[in-house]
């Protein structure tokens, strides 16, 4: 139903229709988190974009930005890796792995990968950062940060 006020405007019904069907959007989601003996702080932040078709919201990365802190001077982060993954019910599984070698970083998606939307329950859109962190006594450790803006699975990337 269209109501009779829009018809007589300059708007069509036809563009009003459309204005509902198809929008898009951007944003970000930023995560931190430091290991347990406060030695490292990890931190991402996810952009994307949105596109909204009906009643579903589709995502799509464009990038992933973070890093590591290092606050205790005792340590080293030897290795860190980012996964980055939109997995959803009308795609192949689409992830990306990354060995990372600086201390902040920018990490761009396949420009390929389809939109995943998270209104049928199947899908998961974000990142999965993990790094090695290292004593000079040769003891490691690990921290992992999840930054995911939906998440339909109980596993990470």
């Amino acid at each position: 139903f269209i109501p009779a006020r829009l018809c007589r405007t300059r708007f069509s019904a036809k563009n009003w229709i459309k204005s509902f069907t198809y929008s898009r959007g951007s944003g970000h989601k930023y995560e931190e988190d430091s290991d347990s003996s406060l030695s490292v702080k990890a931190y991402t932040t996810v952009y994307y974009t949105t596109s909204k078709q009906d009643i579903l919201t589709y995502y799509s990365i464009t990038s992933v930005q973070g890093g590591v802190v290092i606050l205790d001077s005792w340590v080293t982060v030897p290795n860190h890796k980012l996964t980055i993954g939109q997995v959803g019910s009308r795609c192949f599984d689409q992830i990306a792995y990354y060995t990372l070698t600086q201390s902040s970083w920018s990490c761009t998606p396949p420009s390929t990968w389809m939109a995943v939307t998270d209104g049928d329950g199947m899908g998961t859109v974000g990142c999965f950062y993990e790094l090695t962190i290292k004593r000079p006594n040769g003891y490691t450790w690990k921290l992992e940060l999840s930054n995911n803006l939906f998440s339909n699975f109980t596993t990470d990337f």
